[in-house]
């Protein structure tokens, strides 16, 4: 599905949910659209939450536990991740992208 589909399609999918919104109101916003974006490669990311568009399952206090143990001892990885109950990749991608932050 190109881009311009992908927008038609939304439209009638607007139109769908909101009558007000016509057939000439969804054709002046896609001009609009592609007036702005003409020519230009378009990334449109599946999901709008997170990095990976999932929230972490891992408790808040296990990533720091695991990020300071991976940092802090010599232990090999296995014992770290048997030890607070998390994947390698998990393990890994805290090593590289730290804790969450407290928010």
């Amino acid at each position: 599905m190109t881009v311009l589909e992908s927008l038609r399609h939304a439209f009638a999918l607007a139109r769908e949910k909101s009558p007000g919104f016509t057939e000439e109101m969804s054709e002046e916003a896609l001009q609009q659209i592609l007036a702005l974006l003409g020519g230009e490669q378009v990334n449109i990311p599946k999901t709008t939450r997170g990095r990976a568009g999932r929230p972490s399952t891992i408790p808040k206090h296990v990533e720091e536990a695991a990020y300071k143990d991976a940092l802090c001892n010599t232990e090999p990885i296995d014992l770290i991740v048997s030890r607070h109950g998390i994947s390698r990749r998990a393990l890994y991608r805290l090593i590289k992208r730290g804790p969450r932050s407290a928010e």
